[in-house]
């Protein structure tokens, strides 16, 4: 009898821990964003993560090294010279309402809003992706194919992994059909209506690098 009173208490117990569980799995359903978009302003407010949407798929990357923070801010101020710059702004992407990246930089024409980080990507003239240290691929960078998918003018590409870079342009079917590469050290000659030449010169390289870039 004793035991059977003992097995009824435990079954009753797990019966409210159960209920219980469910509930909380019912509040947090409710309380978290459902959208692909919301759910990455939630991240993005919560953490340090650069969040993307691409294709219906959050991307997350990190953005605390300070090799790649010196890169940024010093392009950032070779191209502000010239015309404003917005620091990872979200561009949004043509294909999906959802759907947006977040370059390192984007050079754009016209008055722009601090405040402001979502910019078209009819208005974005330059956009630059500074290729993270943990990035494993090739030459290039993985999101190249989605800029000129959404006709973005011009990307730069600088890869302080091996102190290189590379400039696409002229965006048509998905692909970039004009693509110049050079070292760090060599002058990249932006694009109308930029039309200036950007040094590369200073710029710092990730202290795990390869061996200098062939010149």
């Amino acid at each position: 009898m004793g035991r059977d009173r003992a097995a009824a208490g435990r079954e009753a117990a797990l019966g409210r821990a159960g209920r219980c569980a469910l509930t909380r799995h019912s509040l947090l359903g409710r309380l978290l964003p459902r959208r692909p978009r919301d759910v990455a302003r939630l991240i993005a407010r919560t953490t340090d993560l650069r969040v993307e949407i691409l294709a219906g798929s959050l991307v997350l990357s990190r953005t605390d090294c300070p090799t790649r923070a010196v890169v940024v801010r010093q392009l950032a101020a070779g191209i502000e010279e010239h015309m404003a710059v917005v620091e990872a702004p979200s561009v949004r992407m043509p294909m999906d309402p959802d759907d947006f990246v977040v370059p390192d930089l984007a050079a754009i024409a016209g008055v722009t809003d601090p405040a402001d980080r979502t910019v078209q990507t009819k208005d974005v003239q330059l956009a630059v992706e500074v290729v993270p240290r943990q990035w494993k691929g090739p030459g290039g960078h993985h999101k190249e194919d989605w800029y000129a998918v959404a006709c973005v003018r011009a990307l730069l590409i600088v890869d302080p992994r091996d102190g290189t870079w590379r400039l696409c342009r002229r965006p048509r079917d998905g692909r970039y059909r004009e693509v110049r590469s050079g070292a760090y050290g060599d002058e990249v000659a932006l694009p109308v209506p930029l039309s200036f030449l950007l040094t590369t010169r200073r710029l710092p390289r990730y202290a795990s690098g390869g061996p200098p870039a062939a010149r």
